[in-house]
């Protein structure tokens, strides 16, 4: 299999990879995807961001808020992240996002 080409491809439909929906779609085990796309990741090709989802370099149109619903789906772009996504903030940050899903762990003093 072409994976540079396969890569591509995904990159029209989005930037992020999730090795079972890829196994999936092709009929590939899905072991042998994770181990393509580690190949892949040491090529430069896609990022490892957690178990099972990765970053495919190729896509042109990446987004963090894509990134974040596929990781916390529960969870919501802060109101500064917005902004700055529409252009009507002038500062930068990569992104701000809420969720109800973890609480915070206690500190100890």
């Amino acid at each position: 299999m072409d994976w540079a080409a396969t890569l591509r491809k995904e990159g029209q439909r989005s930037a992020i990879l999730r090795s079972d929906d890829i196994a999936r779609r092709y009929g590939i085990v899905e072991s042998a995807v994770g181990n393509a796309l580690r190949r892949q990741e040491r090529r430069g090709l896609v990022e490892h961001v957690s178990n099972k989802v990765y970053i495919n370099k190729l896509a042109h149109d990446f987004s963090p808020r894509e990134l974040v619903g596929v990781l916390r789906p529960k969870a919501y772009v802060s109101l500064e992240s917005a902004l700055e996504e529409w252009g009507i903030s002038t500062q930068s940050h990569r992104a701000t996002c809420v969720t109800t899903g973890f609480p915070a762990a206690a500190s100890s003093s």
